[in-house]
């Protein structure tokens, strides 16, 4: 019989739990958890991570609200997928470093990283060896006291190898069908996809413009973990101008809401546009202008409180 899994779900562990019937299953997942759920403080806009199976993971949710049932701020139900990767434990040291002071210093692990939220107990790529590739360490081999200070030497290297691997991810994906048939195959595709065809068209394109694409997607996607201070340096790096970078990172991170709240609350959507003209508005009639009173023999209110 198959033990049975637990996932830990801790959004605020200082929270009480005040529902008598999660109390059991709290217990549970507490003494065997699977993933442990954690708040990455990263900068202006927190991110969920997991810890589990010795390693670190990036949680992302797909954006799919035609199964989210909210009334009011009380989910109901919630069918989006949580989207569960592996991830490098080495982008939340980098993301401590751009936002400690005392760069200069040597100072304990533990403080650095104590500020992002994020517990790296237990994950196997959290050891002296691997953090030393992004900074200068001490001889010290324990993990919670052992000092360090961030160096842009090593840092920018660690960051250019990222960016290089990425880009290489991003140009096998963009090769031609009949190049990816070989890899494709090997899946068990739906009946609703469409066949592969063995005779692919590509656009022609400069092998430098498409250089240019897979690096500015690597950048991209780097920009989504590291701090401006660490990634405006691999930028330069590659010879690109920061003020046009800055301005296509700005343009295309604008969030864009999603097809089916624009078409149920977008009421231009829900009649069918018509070719002819919306009519001009009629014009308003002057307004008449108001009789003058005739006030010749009236009195007023004072003269009945006057003197007689």
């Amino acid at each position: 019989m198959a033990a049975k899994c637990r996932v830990l779900l801790l959004s605020d562990a200082d929270k009480a739990v005040r529902d008598a019937k999660l109390t059991r299953f709290v217990r549970d997942a507490h003494a065997l958890p699977v993933l442990t759920f954690m708040r990455w403080r990263q900068g202006k806009s927190p991110r969920m991570v997991a810890k589990g199976q010795g390693q670190l993971f990036e949680v992302q949710k797909l954006a799919d609200d035609r199964s989210l049932f909210a009334p009011g701020n009380l989910v109901l139900q919630d069918g989006r997928i949580l989207l569960v990767t592996p991830m490098d434990p080495r982008f939340v040291l980098l993301e401590a470093f751009a936002q400690w002071k005392r760069k200069d210093q040597f100072c304990t692990l533990h403080d650095i990283v104590e500020a992002s939220g994020v517990d790296m107990r237990g994950v196997d790529r959290w050891q002296r060896e691997a953090i030393s590739l992004v900074c200068d360490t001490s001889d010290d081999e324990d993990m919670v006291t052992i000092s360090v200070r961030p160096n842009a030497t090593k840092i920018l290297s660690f960051l250019r190898r990222k960016v290089d691997r990425i880009a290489a991810a991003h140009k096998a994906a963009a090769a031609k069908p009949s190049e990816q048939a070989a890899f494709l195959s090997d899946f068990t595709l739906p009946p609703s996809a469409a066949p592969l065809s063995n005779d692919g068209t590509r656009t022609n394109k400069s092998s430098e413009d498409d250089a240019a694409v897979h690096l500015q997607f690597a950048l991209l996607t780097l920009s989504e973990y590291v701090d401006a201070f660490y990634l405006h340096p691999v930028i330069e790096s590659y010879g690109l101008p920061l003020d046009s970078w800055d301005k296509e990172k700005k343009a295309d991170a604008k969030p864009k809401a999603a097809a089916d709240l624009i078409a149920k609350y977008d009421v231009r959507q829900s009649a069918p546009p018509s070719a002819t003209k919306r009519p001009a508005p009629a014009a308003t009639a002057k307004a008449a202008k108001k009789k003058v009173v005739n006030t010749a023999g009236m009195k007023s209110i004072a003269s009945f409180f006057g003197a007689k």
